[in-house]
């Protein structure tokens, strides 16, 4: 798949990211990495025999999500798989080339550290940023989330991470449920909520 534009600048950007991968026994297992891009190949540096790299071995399904490093309200998720793995001088020559961007000196491999470039092909992109007015509402919301019994706070946490991950053609179903757990007739009053 080709990444957007702002996709592509997340990735280049010095946010971190996070890998998840799959376990032996199915269960998620997610690291923090630095990440960059070669093309249209999402790249990320792991030691070779981490766990990341025997899961991904095994399996090359991966997902990944990265914000912006100074907007954590700017996210990028993605799943896909992995396609090459090189080892050797050119993951050393990788890594040192993303260390700039992460840390402004190259990297520093020690004698005997093996690594390994882990080439990403993207298949699911979903970005998702939010104005100002929503942050706001976003925040007023979590605060009053806050002060509500245990119950509510789960309930209102699920439904935000629905929201969160709902596409166009979902906000409308959200919008239903929401106007049916406020008793409310107005479809209308509860899509603008969420507008």
């Amino acid at each position: 798949m080709e990444l957007t534009a702002s996709a592509r600048a997340k990735l280049a950007g010095p946010g971190f990211a996070h890998v998840a991968t799959v376990m032996v026994d199915g269960a998620p297992h997610v690291a923090s990495v630095w990440v960059d891009l070669d093309g249209d190949h999402v790249v990320v540096v792991a030691w070779v025999d981490s766990v990341k790299h025997r899961n991904l071995r095994r399996d090359p399904r991966v997902a990944l999500s990265v914000t912006h490093h100074q907007d954590p309200y700017d996210k990028l998720d993605l799943r896909g798989r992995v396609v090459e793995m090189v080892e050797g001088a050119p993951a050393e020559d990788q890594i040192r080339a993303v260390s700039l961007k992460y840390r402004q000196r190259p990297y520093e491999v020690a004698p005997g550290e093996r690594l390994v470039i882990l080439r990403i092909e993207p298949e699911v992109a979903f970005e998702q940023t939010f104005t100002e007015s929503q942050r706001q509402r976003l925040e007023k919301a979590l605060g009053e989330l806050s002060r509500s019994p245990a119950p509510v706070q789960a309930a209102l946490r699920e439904l935000l991470a629905a929201l969160a991950e709902a596409g166009d053609g979902d906000r409308r179903a959200i919008a239903e449920l929401l106007a049916a757990a406020r008793g409310e007739g107005d479809l209308g009053r509860a899509e603008a909520a969420l507008s």
